[in-house]
């Protein structure tokens, strides 16, 4: 009992350890960098939020598109790499495993929301073809 015990107290000490080894470790990168990856994800997620840009998603290789012509900027993002495109330069950042999930759902959750607003105006349209269809039938 008292060797369960033992045991069970350098298991928990260990992961108690790993646990605040993760908590107080530094993020890797510099100042400057740091401000980059935080300008690159207010880009996205202003461009994710305009209504006048257009999704793309490409399955096989996972990557995410989102382009913006009246602004002119094309941004692709893949496996925690964001690379953004005007006109005149391109950026490649590339933003922490947290900082690419948040990106990624964002994405997904108003690709979700704008799929939603086509398939209701898609019903809505087939509603009236009906009603007209069945006013239709009633003149004949």
């Amino acid at each position: 009992m008292i060797r369960w015990f033992k045991h069970r107290l350098k298991k928990f000490s260990i992961k108690f350890y790993l646990f605040l080894q993760g908590k107080t470790s530094p993020d890797v990168g510099s100042n400057d960098e740091k401000q980059y990856q935080k300008m690159c994800l207010s880009i996205c997620r202003k461009l994710i939020k305009n209504h006048e840009s257009s999704f793309l998603i490409a399955p096989i290789s996972g990557k995410k598109y989102i382009k913006n012509e009246k602004l002119g900027i094309f941004i692709v993002m893949v496996d925690q790499h964001i690379n953004i495109t005007n006109h005149t330069y391109n950026y490649s950042v590339f933003i922490s495993p947290r900082d690419w999930q948040r990106i990624v759902y964002f994405f997904e959750h108003e690709t979700e929301t704008r799929k939603n607003q086509y398939e209701d105006e898609i019903k809505s349209q087939i509603t009236h073809s009906l009603d007209r269809m069945l006013e239709d039938l009633k003149k004949v």
